[in-house]
C-alpha cells in the first residue's frame, strides 16, 4: 500500500497504534506501511535553511537522473504506480524534462479519462520559516492538464487546451502564508485527461523557498 498524503500517514500510524494496543493482527502492517511511506518521502527533501535569505529549491522535473525510456521516473508516480519515462520522435521537447506515462513505450495506448500524477516533497522545517514558497512549472500533457493540487488543495486549474504532446502551459503559485504546505510530507498532484490513445505528462520546474525567518519563533496560535 502506498500512502502519499501526510494526514493519511498520521492516520495510519494512529490507527496502527490503536489496533496494536488491542492486539489485532492488522496493526503491524499499518504501522509498517506508514513508516515506509515516511522514509520514502524523506528521500525527496527540500534542503534545510542554513542562513537568512538563503533560497532553497526542490526540482520537480520529470526525467531526472537520466531515467532510461521504459524505466520508472525517480520521483513521479501515476495512479499509485511508478510513472515510466516514454519518448516519441514527434513529441515536443520541454527543455530537459522528459515525458512520463503509465505506458512503457511512446506508441502504447492507455485508458481514456483522468490520470493522476503525484510527487512527494519532504519539508523538514516548518514552512512558517520561509518568506515564501513558490511553485513555477511548465506543464505538458496528452491531452489536457486538468489541475494541480498540493496536499489535496487545488492551486491551479488547467487552461483546457488540447496539448497533444506538442504544447505547454505555465503555472506559478506563491503565497505569503505558505499555505497549503506543511512540515513533513507534501504531495504535489497533477491531474490530466486523456481522450484516448497514447498519453503522458511532462513537468519542468521547481518548488523554491526563501529562508527569511529561520531565527524567528512561530507566534502562538489563537483558538
Amino acid at each position: 500500500m502506498i500512502i502519499n498524503n501526510i494526514d493519511a500517514v498520521r492516520g495510519a500510524l494512529l490507527a496502527g497504534f490503536g489496533l496494536l494496543a488491542m492486539g489485532t493482527p492488522q496493526a503491524a502492517a499499518l504501522v509498517q506501511d506508514a513508516t515506509e511511506s515516511t522514509r520514502s518521502c524523506r528521500q525527496n527533501a527540500m534542503p534545510a535553511c542554513r542562513e537568512l535569505n538563503q533560497v532553497v529549491s526542490f526540482n520537480l522535473r520529470t526525467g531526472q537522473q537520466r531515467a532510461a525510456v521504459g524505466t520508472p521516473d525517480p520521483i513521479w508516480s501515476i495512479n499509485g504506480s511508478p510513472a515510466n519515462t516514454v519518448a516519441h520522435p514527434s513529441w515536443s521537447d520541454n527543455g530537459r524534462a522528459t515525458w512520463v506515462s503509465s505506458a512503457t513505450q511512446g506508441r502504447q495506448s492507455v485508458a481514456g479519462g483522468e490520470h493522476v500524477y503525484t510527487a512527494n516533497i519532504w519539508f523538514d522545517q516548518d514552512p512558517y520559516l520561509y518568506d515564501f514558497v513558490r511553485t513555477n512549472l511548465t506543464l505538458g500533457a496528452d491531452n489536457t492538464v486538468v489541475s494541480v493540487a498540493v496536499n489535496g488543495t487545488e492551486v491551479y486549474t488547467g487552461d483546457g487546451g488540447n496539448h497533444d504532446f506538442q504544447s505547454f502551459e505555465n503555472f506559478v503559485h506563491g503565497d505569503d502564508a505558505n499555505w497549503p504546505w506543511v512540515r513533513g510530507c507534501n504531495e504535489v498532484r497533477v491531474t490530466i485527461r486523456n481522450s484516448g490513445g497514447p498519453s503522458g505528462m511532462s513537468v519542468r520546474g521547481a518548488v523554491r523557498a526563501r529562508c527569511s525567518r529561520c531565527l524567528t519563533a512561530r507566534p502562538p496560535q489563537s483558538d
